[in-house]
């Protein structure tokens, strides 16, 4: 069609799709730096994709020595550095009335950038049930990259609604140092205001509840591989889904979220009847994704397990079920920073905790990090010691690596010390999570502070620094 050859003509310069929609049933392959927009208002140019895209693409995700790809299709397929597309609606036609198990036309990615740089995207919705990923960079070829992308104010759904996608390693082997699949890698993405999507059919019922979500950064590509596929900013963008994963960053490097929204969509398991609860979508920083960063992100009813687990994780001013989380830097590679966090002490009893309506009456706390040392300051004051029994201990706000205890000096205020005892201190055993007080008595063992030494208004205050 016209449109077609014009694209294909274009090297340079820019083709103008003049308002209206068109129906579409094979690829535009883009060759050449161009600009691809529309003419009219937002949206004005719409293009549908019908029937069955050809699968004429090859990729090499898998190695080499378990097969080949399976062919994909693209609705867009960026063969070249320096394209921008701007202002489309590009959709995987479907009607909108469809059943559970009907997705419309059968294409696999709507744009796909194949490892090609400095692909620009703006005012884009990529609408339709992209059986891939509504939007994909191919991270697999031996040349090119797929550096520098950006993508401004785009709305992307499909199996995946953002796909990084690099070379994987041979099963159960680390990547060989001559393999050269995905070598250029992908950095310096940038993505603002954008908003991501799973299939998220419209009868609610989902896709698959194996795998599938709203964006997926993979990039096991070459040696050194954690380096290659790395340094994805998102910015004031929204991942939502009912798809098992919302946000997955698997062998991917410094991924930073700045104010963005990722929550759960309500809806239903493959079997139309099991309602989808919290802990079926999950944000899944996995295990291999290094020093990811958190900024001023809020995360709504999503399993967030990962998250919690996650060692090289930095979070900053976070909200979860729109409850502040604690503020965490836990990123060896930032050894030189300092940071003051709140952190809320409480007092706990080996045989029973507080229970009172309002147990404190002070409950204040902080800590600053230096490093993998952190200084704790808390100050606690009860007003009501129901239900406290047993031994006391205050939590800390990140567990001891100490192999060794740690002496915690501890002033009180209204705190029977016993008739021979002479002070309290706590104690941090070598990797513990909280301060054992004791009664330290003049040439005598010391003894465990219980419940029945406190009293409404017994005021604890305590300072120590230690190893995390």
């Amino acid at each position: 069609m016209l449109l077609t050859r014009s694209v294909a003509a274009a090297s340079g310069s820019t083709v103008v799709i003049l308002k209206g929609d068109y129906t579409l049933s094979g690829e535009l392959t883009i060759s050449q730096p161009m600009t691809i927009q529309r003419t009219s208002h937002r949206f004005g140019s719409r293009l549908f994709f019908t029937g069955t895209g050809p699968r004429s693409i090859q990729t090499t995700v898998k190695h080499l020595s378990e097969g080949v790809d399976a062919p994909i299709s693209a609705a867009f397929r960026i063969e070249s550095a320096n394209v921008r597309v701007l202002d489309l609606y590009i959709c995987c036609q479907y009607t909108g009335t469809e059943t559970a198990t009907q997705f419309g036309a059968d294409w696999d990615v709507g744009i796909l950038v194949k490892s090609k740089s400095f692909f620009y995207g703006e005012r884009l919705r990529l609408d339709g049930y992209w059986r891939s990923a509504g939007i994909r960079y191919d991270v697999t070829a031996a040349g090119g990259n797929c550096d520098g992308s950006t993508l401004t104010d785009v709305w992307s759904k499909g199996f995946w609604g953002l796909l990084i996608q690099g070379a994987e390693a041979q099963v159960g082997q680390p990547m060989d140092s001559g393999d050269l699949r995905g070598a250029g890698g992908m950095s310096d993405f940038t993505a603002t205001n954008c908003r991501f999507f799973g299939m998220d059919h419209t009868s609610a019922v989902r896709y698959l509840d194996t795998d599938g979500g709203a964006a997926l950064l993979d990039g096991l590509v070459g040696p050194n591989s954690l380096g290659r596929v790395q340094g994805h900013r998102f910015v004031g963008c929204r991942f939502a889904t009912r798809e098992p994963y919302v946000l997955r960053p698997k062998n991917t490097a410094r991924d930073l979220l700045i104010g963005c929204h990722i929550e759960r969509l309500s809806g239903f398991r493959v079997d139309g009847v099991t309602a989808i609860t919290k802990s079926m979508v999950s944000v899944d920083i996995t295990a291999s994704a290094r020093f990811p960063r958190l900024i001023g992100t809020d995360i709504h009813s999503c399993g967030t397990s990962s998250i919690a687990a996650h060692t090289e994780l930095e979070r900053l001013a976070c909200h979860e079920e729109g409850v502040a989380v604690p503020n965490i830097l836990m990123s060896v590679a930032k050894s030189g920073a300092f940071r003051t966090v709140a952190a809320t002490p409480t007092l706990t009893g080996s045989t029973g905790a507080l229970s009172g309506g309002t147990p404190y009456s002070v409950q204040v706390g902080d800590y600053t990090r230096n490093g993998n040392t952190i200084t704790y300051n808390a100050r606690i004051a009860l007003a009501d010691v129901t239900g406290l029994a047993g031994n006391l201990s205050i939590a800390l706000p990140l567990p001891s690596t100490s192999a060794q205890e740690v002496v915690v000096p501890v002033m009180t205020a209204l705190v029977n010390h016993s008739a021979d005892g002479k002070s309290i201190m706590g104690l941090i055993s070598a990797g513990s999570s909280a301060i054992t007080l004791y009664r330290v008595r003049d040439n005598a063992s010391v003894s465990n502070l219980s419940a029945s030494a406190v009293v409404a208004g017994s005021t604890f205050w305590l300072t120590v620094t230690y190893p995390v």
